[in-house]
């Protein structure tokens, strides 16, 4: 009883096979017509600020406090791609730039070796070619600091990202520091 299940079974997979390749060879071969590329639309003011490219960290058109922004978002995701992967902690400027421009465990590039906002000794530089401040807050916080247009930090002309809360900044413990008598 048995055999005939098996073979019945093997005659309607043979069938079904048989049927498969019937209907593809009886199906006219067609290639598919081409597909134009679209261009996507121009983004709207505003839109796109957010992804800007690396690149236009050394241009004008880019607000300085965008660029700041753009600066921590290279570092936070430099930051969550080699969490957990070695290597020393991070803590000047050059320190960053050389992780940022590959020189890391995983040998990753988030920023060229060349780009232009990269001074001669190897620090990122802000809009004023003033060297960024990395400020590491805790193991999964920091803030990016520029000196601003007077190029003198922690002043109020400072562009800070993400905009310090009170006593979390490295600015709010400066101006709470008790003066010398």
């Amino acid at each position: 009883m048995n055999h005939r299940w098996v073979a019945g079974g093997m005659a309607v997979g043979v069938i079904a096979v048989a049927a498969v390749f019937w209907v593809v060879r009886q199906t006219p071969d067609s290639t598919p017509a081409p597909v134009e590329a679209k261009s996507s639309p121009a983004p709207a003011e505003g839109e796109g600020r957010r992804s800007i490219s690396i690149y236009q960290l050394a241009t004008p058109s880019v607000s300085p406090p965008e660029k700041v922004r753009r600066v921590y978002s290279l570092v936070q995701n430099y930051r969550q791609v080699l969490r957990n992967r070695g290597g020393p902690p991070l803590s000047s400027n050059r320190e960053f730039t050389t992780a940022l421009t590959g020189r890391n465990a995983l040998k990753i590039q988030f920023l060229p070796p060349d780009h232009p906002s990269i001074s001669g000794d190897g620090e990122l530089l802000d809009a004023w070619d003033t060297p960024y401040f990395f400020h590491v807050l805790s193991a999964d916080s920091l803030e990016v600091r520029s000196a601003g247009s007077d190029r003198v930090s922690f002043n109020a002309d400072d562009l800070v990202f993400p905009p310090p809360r009170p006593g979390d900044s490295l600015q709010s413990v400066i101006r709470s520091k008790p003066t010398a008598p």
